[in-house]
């Protein structure tokens, strides 16, 4: 690059021709919303996800808008959730930051959910998962687990029975110590992605949740909470 760059503005020229003729694309300009393909009136529900740590900025804005108006265009739903089941990050003066910068931009949403409201439905799909044997309760300290995925191996808890895993799991709801055992979902170790190598589902939060306070101790992560809110 630092070479091309020092050559002179013909010499580029010349250079590109080798390559064929350069055509420059046409630009076309479109005003409003493209068309999402086969959406039908009243069908189209979309979200917009804030997790209330922190106050929206610019990106945060153009998701909530695009959401708000796709929504509106089909003649369909815009929900507002907040992703609030790090207890560690949230606030509560977020909740209501958030929603007051929304409305000042004139985003009414259909219908506002909070994915701490729904605490009881993760901890029965977790169950559910495991005594299906899917999620299994990892006791290791998670300098192990960062190695034994690193290196594409299982470590001995995914061999637990369900009903030691079941066990473990009442113990988790319970008392036992933040950091002493995760929720892990049973996935290939040796997958291409490390991030699908077993990954954690739920963890034990002792801080306080903004709006629930200490009614609940173990939390599901991102990638749980997503696939059961939609």
């Amino acid at each position: 690059v630092k070479e091309i760059n020092s050559w002179s503005l013909d010499k580029q020229k010349k250079e590109l021709k080798k390559f064929g003729k350069i055509e420059k694309p046409e630009r076309i300009e479109r005003k409003g919303l493209s068309e999402l393909p086969e959406a039908k009136k009243g069908k189209v529900i979309t979200r917009f996800a804030p997790e209330p740590n922190g106050y929206i900025h610019l990106g945060h804005l153009k998701a909530a808008v695009l959401s708000f108006l796709y929504a509106k265009k089909y003649k369909g739903k815009a929900i507002l959730r907040f992703e609030d089941t790090n207890p560690e990050r949230e606030k509560r003066e977020f909740y209501e930051a958030i929603r007051e910068d929304l409305k000042s931009f004139g985003l009414k949403f259909d219908k506002e959910v909070k994915e701490s409201d729904y605490m009881e439905e993760f901890y029965k799909y977790a169950e559910e998962l495991i005594k299906k044997g899917k999620f299994y309760i990892c006791t290791c300290p998670q300098s192990k687990i960062k190695e034994m995925r690193a290196k594409s191996l299982a470590c001995e808890c995914r061999n637990k029975k369900e009903k030691e895993n079941l066990k473990l799991w009442k113990k988790m709801l319970k008392d036992a110590k933040e950091g002493s055992m995760i929720v892990r979902l049973k996935t290939d170790p040796k997958h291409i992605n490390p991030a699908i190598r077993q990954p954690s589902m739920l963890r034990i939060v002792e801080t306080p949740h903004p709006l629930k306070g200490k009614k609940y101790r173990v939390y599901p992560l991102y990638n749980f909470a997503c696939v059961v809110m939609v």
